[in-house]
């Protein structure tokens, strides 16, 4: 098992697009992204609030480099978000998906971001997350409970350190 960081992941792009569509699809993304970087930045230096913005992708593939799993998100102000964490049907319950996560607990930890937070459904792996240490904060409860919404979260810090920076600054 081979885990690896990608700089560039486009999630649901279709590669074999003619390259015409391919320049502007990416001249519009990069303006995009552009614009979004710039603002969100200084919105958060006016706000006394730095952003600390990183993106992020890891992919698992086998020795012969087919694709297993794959992990995406984004860092910024003091927290790390999982957005996807997608596992090939015939490799699910093999411990790729530990590993992914793992690794962006790895890639983050000491780096001025206090938590790992996520989304995810009743369908999908609340219990997974629970395993991995993750906590659940709020649940968003659906009148069909596989559709229901876990917001959970995972503290870089202990608990009773946490607690103890709330109970100094007043903040409990």
């Amino acid at each position: 098992l081979n885990i690896s960081s990608v700089k560039l992941c486009f999630k649901g792009f279709i590669f074999n697009v003619c390259e015409a569509f391919f320049c502007i699809f990416s001249k519009f993304t990069n303006a995009l992204s552009n614009f979004t970087n710039r603002e969100f930045t200084v919105f958060g230096q006016e706000s006394g609030v730095e952003l600390n913005y990183d993106e992020f992708c890891f992919v698992a593939e086998d020795d012969a480099g087919q694709l297993l799993g794959v992990i995406t998100g984004r860092a910024y102000y003091n927290e790390v978000h999982i957005g996807d964490l997608i596992i090939g049907k015939g490799h699910r319950k093999s411990g790729i998906g530990s590993k992914l996560v793992e690794e962006v607990e790895k890639a983050y930890r000491g780096k001025g971001y206090e938590k790992i937070t996520l989304t995810t459904f009743g369908f999908q792996a609340p219990e997974f997350y629970k395993k991995l240490g993750y906590e659940t904060e709020f649940v968003r409860r659906d009148k069909d409970p596989k559709l229901s919404k876990y917001f959970l979260a995972k503290a870089f810090y202990d608990r009773a350190t946490i607690n103890k920076q709330e109970q100094a600054t007043g903040l409990e």
